[in-house]
């Protein structure tokens, strides 16, 4: 029981970290191309 539990553990924190990190990593990306973004649409 107590293996298995440590197993499912697991199993949410590598789907956190598949779901998450890929999210995390397009973020600054984003804060970067928006000021370029809203200059576009003013001008």
């Amino acid at each position: 029981m107590q293996k298995y539990d440590f197993y499912l553990k697991r199993q949410v924190i590598y789907k956190i970290n598949t779901e998450l990190i890929p999210i995390i990593s397009i973020i600054p990306k984003l804060i970067l191309e928006m000021p370029i973004i809203l200059i576009m649409m003013i001008k």
